[in-house]
């Protein structure tokens, strides 16, 4: 009897529908439905639009490319672990990833939220609603405006996290199913 790690496929394949999926995994809207700007951001992408115009950042493209090959690789090692659970040795292969990201992705959020506030002094909030003061030097005077932003998680990170807790429970269930697997060169 073939037995299969269920969680493994599970997570594998919802890693890879995260990867594939252009949404985004937080958004941050700024004014009145995003007319100031709008964030949108995920590991396998970043958009930021100021003022109808985008923010572009090169380094991100590569980080993002990067993540998201990462993210493949470590869906398809954790598919081919979940069909191949007679080896102990391949346990290291059903990867984790997706639940270190998931639980790294708001820290960094709000860390790059805070550098952001420091940079230029407009406090965004990691997730709800705020109206934001924000200081506008000019030459010889100042302006002050004031903007409701509002920010949320999305299913797209729910469904990351999903992904990471299946991946941490195939990895336990993994040892089960080697234990109760009859040795192939028995009959």
């Amino acid at each position: 009897m073939v037995r299969v790690n269920v969680f493994g496929l599970m997570s594998g394949f919802l890693m890879l529908y995260l990867v594939l999926l252009p949404e985004p995994w937080w958004v941050a809207l700024g004014g009145s439905d995003g007319e100031a700007f709008h964030a949108y951001v995920s590991p396998f992408a970043f958009e930021v639009v100021l003022l109808g115009n985008p923010v572009d950042i090169p380094i991100v493209y590569w980080l993002t490319l990067a993540s998201r090959l990462a993210f493949i690789l470590a869906a398809v090692e954790t598919i081919f672990a979940s069909i191949v659970v007679y080896e102990k040795t391949f346990k290291t292969f059903l990867s984790l990833r997706a639940l270190s990201v998931s639980i790294l992705f708001p820290i960094l959020i709000a860390i790059g939220l805070a550098v952001a506030e420091e940079t230029i002094g407009l406090s965004i909030p990691v997730y709800g609603e705020a109206l934001s003061t924000f200081n506008l030097p000019g030459q010889g005077y100042a302006m002050t405006v004031e903007m409701p932003i509002r920010t949320y998680i999305t299913a797209s990170y729910l469904l990351a996290l999903i992904a990471g807790v299946l991946s941490l429970i195939a990895r336990s269930f993994h040892e089960v199913l080697i234990k109760t697997e009859p040795s192939i060169g028995r009959v």
